[in-house]
C-alpha cells in the first residue's frame, strides 16, 4: 500500500468530478444534443418547443442579470465587456433554468409516472451540482428552476405545436 495515499482526498475528488458531470447535463451542449436528437428522431415540435425555450428563457435570464448583477459564490463579478458581465453573473442559474425546460418538456410531451420521476431527479441533479461547485446560490438555482417551468408553461399554454 502507497503511504501517500489518502482515500479521504481521493473520495472527495472523485466525488466532485461526478458532481461536476452532473452540473453538465444543464450546459449548452446537452440541451443542443437534446434539440438535434430530437429533430433526428422527427420530434420537429418538441425540439423547436426546446429552441425557443432556450432563446426566451436566455433573453430573461440575461436581462435579470443586466438589472440585477450578482456575484458568484467562487468568483467576482466581471468587469470586462457586456458578454463577460452576463456570464459572470449568477442569478438566475442558466443549467437549472435548461435542466427544468428539458424535465418538463419532456414529461409533457409523455407524461408518465417514469417521466416525471426523471424530470425531477434531472432537475435536482442539475442544481444541486451547481450549488455542489460553488458556481451559484441556493436562491440561485431555484430563481432557473421557476424561470424554466414558467417558460415551459407559457410555451405549452400559448402554443398548438404539441
Amino acid at each position: 500500500m502507497c503511504r501517500n495515499f489518502d482515500a479521504h482526498t481521493f473520495i472527495h475528488k472523485m466525488m466532485l468530478a461526478w458532481v461536476k458531470d452532473l452540473s453538465a447535463l444543464g450546459g449548452l451542449p446537452a440541451y443542443s444534443f437534446a434539440i438535434v436528437a430530437l429533430l433526428a428522431l422527427g420530434k420537429i415540435s418538441l425540439a423547436a418547443y426546446l429552441l425557443a425555450a432556450f432563446i426566451i428563457g436566455l433573453l430573461i435570464a440575461f436581462a435579470i442579470r443586466f438589472l440585477f448583477p450578482r456575484e458568484r459564490p467562487d468568483s467576482k463579478l466581471s468587469k470586462g465587456n457586456i458578454l463577460e458581465r452576463l456570464d459572470s453573473s449568477s442569478f438566475p442559474s442558466v443549467h437549472s433554468f435548461r435542466a427544468t425546460t428539458l424535465g418538463c418538456l419532456f414529461y409533457a410531451s409523455s407524461p408518465s409516472y417514469a417521466t416525471l420521476a426523471a424530470a425531477i431527479i434531472l432537475i435536482a441533479a442539475v442544481s444541486y451540482a451547481r450549488v455542489s461547485i460553488k458556481r451559484h446560490h441556493k436562491s440561485d438555482v431555484i430563481g432557473g428552476i421557476v424561470l424554466g417551468f414558467l417558460v415551459t408553461v407559457g410555451l405549452l399554454r400559448f402554443s398548438l405545436w404539441m
